[in-house]
């Protein structure tokens, strides 16, 4: 028991240490884009959904639900929308149901870097790509930038100047209109009005009016993100193209393949390197002490006895019981009921429920090969048993007697 306690008490020590180590080391960058709620990096969301849930004039608010599931939502019929990921993909079904609810009224903003042939087919759109889409710290430094600025819009500022790395796609419009094939358009709706351009032309930010509502569509993703967000360059990008969301509660679609569970204890551990490495260390340090323990130790095999017969102490509990009652009529009903039962088997006669006349007593002698005279004889004296009879001790053991000898 002492080493045992004293394995897991340097264990603990371990962990701790290990974990002291971890987190005093000085935090690495991650430049994976997750877009995740959660992530702190700098292109997951997670400052970035705080400082617009706090800064936006309408509620806002982040969902693990798909966009076909909140299409369907009639709780979100009058909300805009927010979609931000590195692709964005929809069949002709779903694209049609998302044309339907921004008629309806409502803005719908995709950022993605990539779109895919039924969106861009469908609305007369092409991309071209006019850098290549790694990023890393190197990639980020300001002598690898771009300029994008917004067109016919005297509120924003003139231009913004933006690592190449983060705006690396812009969309052209096709010319063959009847190259459109994939969805065909219900609702009438005006061309495309380009609101952001970089500095080849490109469109980077589009608007397009379907009904009552606008579609947007933005090839800057990593823009709306925690580097984005805290960018004091070019932040006001960021809050220059939400403001035309801002006439409706605001919804932001997570698709960063998390759900809730992400709260999940395990999951707050593997997320944080220290805490992982202590876990793995643990983990590890169990395996060795299971491996260095698991010596089969031999018990005393207990010597089983064998069992005691109790039925005849149980006989003699019930005979004291009843010679203590002194109730010899219940003791002659008990017996005439297992007597009954008896004979019912062996026999097939029913002296309860049947009627004890004469023809009843001449086949029951015939079975029991008795005489009729002492049939009679023996019922009369049962059926005078009742309930608050008094047998005496000489009685009870005659009419028993005559029971037994009647197989």
């Amino acid at each position: 028991m002492k080493k045992a306690l004293l394995y897991l008490l340097a264990l603990a020590a371990l962990f701790v240490l290990l974990y002291s180590l971890e987190a005093s080391r000085e935090p690495e960058f991650s430049w994976h884009a997750t877009y995740s709620r959660y992530d702190k990096q700098p292109f997951g969301t997670y400052v970035f959904d705080r400082l617009v849930g706090a800064s936006f004039p309408q509620p806002y608010r982040t969902t693990y639900q798909t966009l076909y599931q909140l299409l369907y939502d009639d709780t979100l019929r009058h909300h805009n929308l927010l979609l931000v990921g590195h692709y964005y993909y929809s069949e002709a079904e779903e694209l049609t149901d998302l044309l339907n609810y921004v008629s309806a009224g409502n803005t719908v903003l995709i950022a993605a870097d990539e779109y895919g042939y039924t969106l861009l087919d469908t609305l007369l759109l092409q991309q071209e790509y006019n850098h290549s889409s790694w990023v890393s710290e190197l990639s980020l430094q300001q002598d690898s930038t771009t300029t994008i600025h917004f067109v016919a819009d005297s509120a924003a500022p003139a231009a913004y100047t933006i690592p190449r790395a983060l705006c690396y796609t812009a969309f052209r419009t096709k010319k063959k209109l009847e190259a459109a094939d994939s969805v065909t358009l219900r609702q009438p709706h005006l061309p495309a009005t380009v609101l952001v351009e970089d500095e080849n032309g490109g469109a980077v930010l589009l608007k397009y009016t379907f009904g009552k509502g606008r579609l947007l569509l933005s090839t800057t993703p990593k823009l709306f993100t925690n580097y984005g967000i805290l960018d004091t360059l070019n932040s006001g990008f960021v809050w220059h193209t939400l403001g035309y969301l801002q006439d409706q509660p605001l919804l932001r679609l997570d698709s960063s393949a998390e759900d809730p569970v992400e709260q999940s204890p395990l999951r707050y551990i593997l997320r944080h390197r220290s805490l992982r490495w202590g876990l793995y260390v643990l983990l590890a340090t169990l395996l060795l002490f299971f491996i260095f323990t698991a010596k089969r130790r031999q018990r005393p095999v207990p010597i089983i006895k064998k069992p005691v017969n109790n039925l005849r102490q149980f006989a003699y509990s019930i005979a004291a019981l009843y010679l203590q009652k002194n109730d010899n009529a219940d003791l002659i009903r008990k017996k005439y009921i297992y007597w009954a039962d008896r004979l019912k088997r062996t026999h097939g006669i029913d002296i309860i429920n049947e009627a004890h006349t004469p023809d009843f007593i001449a086949r029951f002698a015939a079975k029991t090969n008795r005489q009729a005279d002492e049939c009679a004889a023996l019922f009369r004296q049962l059926d005078a048993v009742t309930d608050n009879s008094h047998v005496p001790d000489e009685v009870m053991k005659d009419l028993i007697t005559k029971i037994n000898n009647i197989h």
